[in-house]
């Protein structure tokens, strides 16, 4: 650890995320997560109602989105948040988690700049490597085994 952020998350450091996910438990898990990887401040969201007016008033450096999410489901939040009028929320990096990855999901992260897709329950490795691709990458991604489309 280097300047309290884990030195393999990338050259770029996220000093802050919002975690927005359907399940308590789910995002109290990935929160703590964030936590134990050097993420100075974690906010948690249940539902995509709120998430866009939290991300204006929190703005946050990382965005990690359930694609199960309601009202609106995590692309279609992503969608939202890059046509945003505010520069920083349209290039904002996306962390996608989903029970399992669909080809379907597959195509619409890869459609989504700046966006990675993961499966649940995240280790803390797993989000470690995966938030070091996206950053690394610097556009669509999808990465590692749990990246790959389920029939």
């Amino acid at each position: 650890m280097r300047d309290g952020y884990d030195a393999d998350i990338g050259r770029e450091r996220f000093p802050s995320a919002l975690v927005v996910e359907s399940s308590v438990g789910q995002a109290r898990l990935v929160c703590d997560l964030m936590r134990g990887l050097g993420f100075a401040h974690v906010w948690a969201g249940t539902d995509s109602a709120t998430a866009f007016a939290d991300l204006h008033q929190l703005t946050p450096d990382l965005l990690v989105l359930a694609v199960d999410v309601e009202p609106l489901d995590g692309f279609a939040l992503a969608q939202t948040v890059r046509s945003a009028a505010q520069a920083g929320l349209r290039d904002l990096p996306i962390l996608f988690l989903t029970p399992n990855a669909t080809e379907g999901q597959v195509a619409q992260v890869r459609a989504i700049a700046r966006s990675i897709l993961m499966l649940k329950p995240p280790s803390r490795d797993s989000l470690r490597s995966h938030i070091a691709l996206l950053m690394r990458a610097g556009r669509p991604a999808t990465a590692g085994a749990g990246a790959r489309p389920r029939p």
